[in-house]
């Protein structure tokens, strides 16, 4: 019997992912240094992400229609004292169900992710910029360092030079 179509496949390659199964691990287990290679993650993040938002609005409608169905038939078979086999469409419900849990988890995840990533690189940006406004600092103190020593050479040679005058005007 065929209640509004078979369930979607409970496995990784319904809902395509560019992370491994080991990645995953790794990720779950918070393994990685991120901080390593972090654009590339982040880009990487972002494209799983999309794969899975993709996924569920592509397979919603069905999957609705599907879990909609099932319901239906599962009370009609309890209501027919069918139990046993109301039991195994009621299993196919629930993993069903577990199944959609994690790839609701995956997304929370990467958007978590990729929102650290982000506080990450404003961070960093914010780093730079003051480390840029530092140097800037430091050689504007050092091009003002220069200016007054020019100024004070001037000032002394204008002044050996008055001195010079003065005592030439002296001696004549």
């Amino acid at each position: 019997m065929n209640f509004g179509g078979a369930p979607p496949p409970l496995d990784d390659q319904y809902c395509a992912s560019i992370l491994t199964e080991a990645v995953w691990k790794q990720i779950e287990k918070k393994e990685i240094d991120y901080r390593k290679d972090l654009s590339g993650w982040r880009h990487k993040f972002e494209a799983e992400k999309d794969i899975v938002e993709e996924f569920a609005v592509r397979t919603e409608p069905r999957l609705r229609q599907w879990c909609e169905d099932t319901d239906f038939t599962i009370r009609l078979l309890r209501s027919c004292n069918e139990l046993a086999l109301a039991q195994f469409y009621q299993d196919q419900l629930n993993e069903q169900a577990v199944y959609m849990q994690k790839v609701d988890h995956r997304r929370d995840i990467l958007v978590a992710y990729i929102h650290q990533f982000s506080q990450w690189v404003l961070e960093e940006e914010s780093e730079k910029k003051k480390n840029e406004e530092k140097e800037e600092k430091i050689e504007s103190r050092k091009k003002e360092d220069e200016r007054e020593k020019l100024t004070e050479i001037e000032k002394k040679k204008e002044s050996d030079e008055t001195k010079d005058t003065s005592t030439i005007e002296l001696k004549l």
